[in-house]
């Protein structure tokens, strides 16, 4: 059967079946095609009990076509948007003006919880504007093209203010996916350098997400200096977050120390590495940890619940940094768990290797002294 007569078919298909209740759609290319799956007499999606929708779609057609027509699924809890490999370039045309497709065309989704949108990140700040869900719990974003610093940041702070504006209250879990805006080197490394070094600014308004349980950012600008995580002011705005993942960003001792004190259901966190910090810590036994630590560590009974740390690509240590570094996280996190922390998929490195070896030492001394 010819992909035209197919997808003539397929609206009748899926009124045949009422019990579906995830779909998949594969790119159409024409906006009349979506017209189909809302027939004339209600204009509602032919199938109303759909609760997962993953659809693919050229930027003018998904703004013009396929979201009138999804965006009347009454039950949709989950939308997935991405972009057909044709629309994946720098000629692609995502520059839509406010003529060209009617925003009140684009029903709100109240029952919609998930929102994912893989596309250059401008795309997505105009799809973020135009999806209003406002039970929103999770939203995973993922730019996939470079763009221009000045364009990027002013998309992030469009992205950001619109959520914040609508669903501050609502949202559980920010995955953040920046990578895509990886500068190259050739053209404008110190612009692109000092808009990385102005990221976790950009961000700033994640602060407002007051219910917040898992963030994840990730980044890879290539700078010649890692971009560090600002644990110590951002953290105390998130007092139930149990996820934190920072790909492409490493953490410092106060950022870990801020973590223990400000976000005690905190149970995992993944970072690029540690800091250059953790290198100047003073060596000390565990009896003669700083007041700081006990204080951080001693609001849950029996320690801080941080389960798993997990370095994306740590650096190499001396033996004595091992030590040291070691003796902190024990301090820190007493129930840190070195297998948990040592997982598949993580760059080797027989320093952190040793780091997690020695913590489990001092983990078996202290459980023997308890007893």
């Amino acid at each position: 059967m010819r992909r035209h007569a197919f997808t003539t078919l397929l609206p009748g298909i899926l009124c045949s079946i009422p019990e579906l209740r995830e779909l998949r759609i594969r790119p159409l290319g024409h906006p009349g095609f979506w017209d189909q799956f809302a027939p004339p007499h209600n204009r509602c999606f032919v199938a109303q009990n759909v609760r997962i929708l993953h659809i693919s779609e050229s930027f003018p057609i998904l703004m013009g076509g396929a979201l009138p027509v999804v965006s009347t699924i009454q039950e949709l809890a989950s939308l997935n948007i991405g972009f057909p490999e044709s629309d994946w370039d720098d000629h692609a045309n995502y520059d839509l003006q406010p003529d060209d497709w009617d925003k009140g065309s684009i029903h709100p989704l109240s029952k919609l919880r998930h929102l994912q949108i893989t596309s250059r990140i401008t795309a997505i700040a105009t799809l973020v504007d135009a999806i209003v869900a406002p039970e929103l719990e999770d939203i995973q974003l993922e730019s996939t093209l470079r763009e221009s610093s000045v364009v990027a940041a002013a998309a992030i702070r469009a992205v950001l203010g619109t959520l914040c504006s609508r669903n501050k209250s609502s949202i559980r879990k920010v995955h953040l996916d920046l990578r895509g805006l990886e500068y190259n080197p050739r053209r404008d490394s110190t612009q692109s350098s000092e808009f990385g070094a102005s990221i976790f600014t950009l961000l700033k308004p994640t602060l407002q997400f007051q219910h917040l349980r898992e963030l994840s950012i990730l980044v890879s600008f290539g700078f010649r200096k890692p971009l560090e995580f600002p644990g110590p002011t951002m953290l105390t705005a998130w007092p139930n977050l149990r996820k934190l993942l920072l790909h492409g960003v490493v953490i410092s001792p106060d950022s870990l120390r801020a973590a223990a004190r400000a976000c005690p259901h905190l149970q995992s966190l993944t970072a690029q590495g540690l800091s250059e910090d953790f290198r100047h810590i003073p060596a000390s036994t565990l009896d003669q940890h700083d007041g700081s630590l006990r204080d951080a560590s001693s609001s849950n009974a029996g320690g801080h619940g941080l389960q798993e740390l997990r370095l994306l690509r740590p650096s190499d240590m001396v033996p004595a940094d091992v030590i040291k570094i070691a003796q902190f996280l024990a301090g820190l996190f007493p129930r840190l768990c070195a297998e948990r922390s040592s997982g598949r998929g993580i760059y080797s490195s027989r320093s952190w290797n040793n780091v997690l070896k020695e913590l489990t030492k001092i983990q078996v001394s202290q459980g023997s002294r308890r007893a």
